[in-house]
Order: structure tokens, then C-alpha cells, then sequence
């Protein structure tokens, strides 16, 4: 009994790397304190793997730029990029819908199937693993991480990189009897780099990079 309290008190503490902030700029998951728990499987779990490189494919085009019309992608931007932009901006968003969603109620369902078909690999592991963690140690999220104002700033190839402001503060970890897991933090929105790519004609997020010395 002793031990399952001290490891459910390990992992909570653990968890609120995922909501908060850190001193430096990292590499995100699914969101400030360190604790004894392998500091390194908690960071990834904030923090997405690397950019991965994207997939062999005929390039489209290739663009950077800052979005200066009310399209959330620059004027210039030809009707492939723009295609391309519209898609990774619903499949990001799709991505963020069933993670909150497998946050919130790790329990209900295997969520590894519909985690997969918006994200893809080392990415989806952290996350799948993350949602396991929490089924595992009877503890699930409270409100929604949320992502404003996505904006496409470059196209190349089967690859589309898009910023946007990351907000965790509406956001806690509870346990069975409702109760926070979380040391109080204040955490402000950052802004977030995200990285998608095409896997088989279908547009998945590929990774994700909080900066945190970036408030927005």
C-alpha cells in the first residue's frame, strides 16, 4: 500500500511537467516541478520528439512567410500550399480534440487507434503511453489544452510547420476523489511550433516544440 501511494505520487507530480512551463526552450507531448520520477520520460511526455525529417515525396513547393491576410497562411501562398495548409490545420486539430479527449477519460476506451490516426510515430507512443500512465494510476485531466490562432508560416514538400499559443492554465490533473495532483504553478500560454507530414496521402502531426522562453 505503501509503495502504490508513494508511486501515485511520484507520477502525479511527474504530470505537472505536462502542464507548465520550464525555464528553457524544449521539445514537447501531450503538457512544472522535477521530481525523483524519471525526469526524462516526464519531459518527453511535455515534450514531442524531434521534427522528423519528412517523408520521400515530390515537392510541392516551398514557403516562409507570416500569414498577413485573415487566412491563417501567408498571401502568397500558391493553391497547393494553401491545400496543404487547410489540411494539416484539421488534422492538428483533430489531433488536440482526441488528446484532451483521452486526457480527460483515459479509461473509457483503447484510444490508441484513434491517437494513431491523427499522429503519427515516436509521437503517438509518447502519447499512448502518457494516456496509459494516467488509466494506470487512477488520475485524469480537467479542461482542454488549448491552441490559439494556428499559423501556417512554412509548405515544403509533404511537410507543414505551423505556430500557434499553447494554454494549459485552464488545466489540472485530479485524482479518483477529484482532488489535484498538481503543485499550484502558474502557467501561462507559450508559443508552440508544430510539424506535420504526410503519411500515406493522410496529413498526421509528426512533432511539436513548446518555447517556453516565448510567452504569447
Amino acid at each position: 500500500m505503501g509503495r502504490r501511494k508513494c508511486a501515485v505520487v511520484g507520477v502525479a507530480l511527474v504530470l505537472a511537467v505536462l502542464l507548465g512551463g520550464c525555464g528553457s526552450d524544449t521539445t514537447v507531448s501531450p503538457t512544472t516541478p522535477t521530481t525523483r520520477t524519471d525526469v526524462a520520460t516526464s519531459r518527453s511526455l511535455e515534450s514531442s520528439p524531434a521534427e522528423s525529417t519528412p517523408l520521400s515525396s515530390a515537392p510541392v513547393s516551398t514557403s516562409e512567410a507570416t500569414a498577413t491576410s485573415s487566412n491563417p497562411w501567408p498571401d502568397d501562398f500558391t493553391p497547393e500550399q494553401v491545400a496543404a495548409s487547410q489540411a494539416a490545420i484539421e488534422a492538428f486539430t483533430n489531433s488536440v480534440r482526441v488528446y484532451n479527449e483521452a486526457r480527460q477519460n483515459p479509461v473509457a476506451q483503447d484510444w490508441s487507434l484513434e491517437i494513431r490516426q491523427y499522429t503519427m510515430p515516436p509521437r503517438s507512443d509518447t502519447i499512448i503511453n502518457e494516456i496509459v500512465m494516467f488509466a494506470q494510476n487512477g488520475v485524469q485531466a480537467v479542461g482542454d489544452i488549448k491552441y490559439g490562432s494556428p499559423t501556417v508560416t512554412v509548405v515544403t514538400g509533404n511537410s507543414v510547420t505551423l505556430t500557434a499559443c499553447r494554454d494549459s492554465s485552464g488545466t489540472d490533473i485530479v485524482n479518483s476523489s477529484g482532488d489535484s495532483v498538481l503543485a499550484s504553478a502558474v502557467r501561462p500560454p507559450y508559443l508552440a511550433k508544430i510539424s506535420l507530414s504526410t503519411s500515406e496521402s493522410v496529413w498526421k502531426l509528426a512533432s511539436e516544440s513548446v518555447k517556453y522562453r516565448v510567452p504569447c
